[in-house]
This record gives structure tokens, C-alpha cells and sequence, in this order.
């Protein structure tokens, strides 16, 4: 049955994990995030075992796979595409309020309950939400190591640097925050006032402001051009040398030793954000072998659509 044919198919990658755990680093994380549970605990078990071989190259490949993720597809992007499927479900020809909170819910997990973290806010003053670019210089650079020290110690402070940045709110996410959470908050309660009482007129105030939340992201997003790693992922700004091969390139032939497969360097820290419906970026990756390699990340679409381009960010 097809609990065997899976326990057989979960044995064979767990063979080829051990043996080119490379290859199968990507594809993992796409399955990891995948809205399929069967898929994704297994995904998540085979990730895990792999771990116990390859610890750093499965955080890694994780938080390469994250952070990517995160900037194919901005809070803004998320909220504004909500906020569409949204009303489209409550302005119907059959609404349901239910339905459309169980739209809702995934993006209010993003916000915090409390607290917007307004520590941050002298940062977004420098910050062009609606401009073209962010005002951050791309030619900024990590903090050089003035002392010489050995491989692993190398290694071991980068990957301090690295979790310093590491599941942390970017500058982007907290000026979403700043500048809607208020409203988004005012309305998600009068939309639970309207779920226990039913009074139409919460459900007005609640979407007068949604339209104006939806109203103000629409006109920052058709003006964001360029995303710079400062603000959407520091992670990936300061991220360099890593064990992760680059994505496409790795192979049995190339031979099995670190050093015999391409790996990634650095990654570009600015992004072109092109000008079409799905809004994808144009991504160049600095390989270890001096060459760039450039992607297209694409943040709106079934990652068992486009799995091949969809497994450079999970």
C-alpha cells in the first residue's frame, strides 16, 4: 500500500541523503514548507536525520531557503494579495466570514499582539517605503577579521555573526508594522465583533480599513524597484563562504571532496524587483569558483508548479 511504497521512497532518499546530502538540500526545504502534512513531516524527518551527518550544511540550506523565501515575497506583497483574495470572498455572491478569517489568520501571525519594537523607528526613517530603492549602499561589507586564526575557529565566528541576524525581524517587516499595524489590528477586532454578534456595521469599519491599508501598500509596491538585502535579509547581506553548493551545479562527476563542487560565496547585495504581475527578482549569487550565477526567485506561485525554480528558496 502507500505506506510502504512511502516508508521505501523515505529509506532511498535517506541512502542518497547520506551519500550526496548536496543534492537533495534544496528539494528537502521546498518539501519542508509544503501545505501537504504527509509531505512535509516526512521532509522534515529526512532533514533532521541528515542533520546528524551534515549539521551546518542543513542549517544552511534552511536559512538560505528562509531568508530567500522571505524576500521573493515582502509582508507588503503577502498582505496586499490577502487583502484581494479577501474582499473577494466577503464581497461575493456568498460571503463568509469564516472563510475569509481563515484567509486572514496566516497574516496576523506575522504581527506580534503587542509592542512594534518603535526602537527601530529612527532606522525607518531612512527607509523609502514607496521610493525606488532603499537608501542603504550596497557596497557596504562585513567585519573583516584582523587576527589570523585557524579554519574551524574562522568558521565558527562566521556562523556567530551569521545567528546574530538569523529569525530576526528585518528593517522592512518593522516598518511594515510602524505604518499598518494599528489598522490591521483595529480591523481583525471588529471583524471577530461581527463573527460572535453579526453587526453589519463592524464589518464596515472593518473594511474601511483594510481599503486603507490595501490602498497605501498598493502604491508603495508599484513603486518598489530594487530591494537591498540590508533592509529585506540581513542574513543573506553578511552571509559568505558557505557550505551550500550552488543551486544547479551540483554533480557526482565534479567528484565528492568540498572543495571539487561549486558552493556558494556571496550573494549580490541588491536585487531587481521586475515589473510584472507576479513581481519576481532577479537574484546574482557569487559562486566559489569566481563565477556569478544570477536566478529568478518567484514568491506567488504552487511550489509543485515550478519546484525547480521554487527549490532555491523552500
Amino acid at each position: 500500500g502507500k505506506p510502504k511504497i512511502r516508508a521505501l521512497i523515505n529509506s532511498l532518499l535517506l541512502r542518497v541523503g547520506h551519500a550526496h546530502p548536496q543534492a537533495l538540500i534544496f528539494p528537502l526545504t521546498v518539501a519542508s514548507q509544503s501545505p501537504n502534512p504527509i509531505r512535509k513531516r516526512s521532509a522534515i524527518s529526512l532533514l533532521d536525520r541528515i542533520r546528524y551527518v551534515e549539521p551546518t550544511l542543513v542549517e544552511e540550506g534552511e536559512m538560505v531557503s528562509t531568508e530567500l523565501l522571505r524576500v521573493a515575497i515582502l509582508w507588503h506583497e503577502m498582505w496586499h494579495e490577502g487583502l484581494v483574495q479577501a474582499s473577494h470572498i466577503w464581497f461575493g455572491a456568498e460571503p463568509d466570514v469564516h472563510a475569509m478569517i481563515a484567509r486572514l489568520q496566516p497574516l496576523y501571525d506575522l504581527l506580534p499582539s503587542s509592542g512594534s519594537g518603535s526602537n527601530t523607528a529612527a532606522n525607518n526613517n531612512n527607509l523609502k517605503h514607496g521610493g525606488k530603492t532603499d537608501t542603504a549602499s550596497s557596497s557596504s561589507t562585513t567585519d573583516a577579521v584582523t587576527i589570523k586564526i585557524g579554519p574551524q575557529r574562522k568558521h565558527d565566528r562566521r556562523r556567530h555573526k551569521l545567528h546574530k541576524y538569523a529569525h530576526k525581524k528585518t528593517l522592512r517587516e518593522q516598518a511594515f508594522e510602524d505604518a499598518f499595524k494599528a489598522d490591521l489590528l483595529a480591523a481583525w477586532d471588529l471583524v471577530q465583533q461581527y463573527a460572535k454578534h453579526r453587526n453589519e456595521s463592524d464589518m464596515l469599519r472593518a473594511w474601511g480599513y483594510y481599503r486603507r491599508v490595501w490602498e497605501k501598500i498598493n502604491t508603495q509596491i508599484d513603486k518598489l524597484l530594487e530591494l537591498d538585502l540590508q533592509y529585506a535579509s540581513p542574513w543573506l547581506k553578511h552571509a559568505d563562504n558557505l557550505q551550500v553548493a550552488m543551486p544547479g551545479t551540483y554533480g557526482v562527476h565534479r567528484g565528492l571532496n568540498e572543495g571539487d563542487q561549486t558552493r556558494i560565496y556571496k550573494f549580490n547585495p541588491m536585487l531587481t524587483v521586475l515589473d510584472t504581475a507576479q513581481r519576481p527578482r532577479k537574484l546574482t549569487i557569487l559562486g566559489t569558483d569566481g563565477n556569478s550565477y544570477t536566478f529568478l526567485l518567484k514568491g506567488k506561485e504552487d511550489l509543485r508548479q515550478d519546484e525547480r525554480v521554487m527549490q532555491l528558496f523552500g
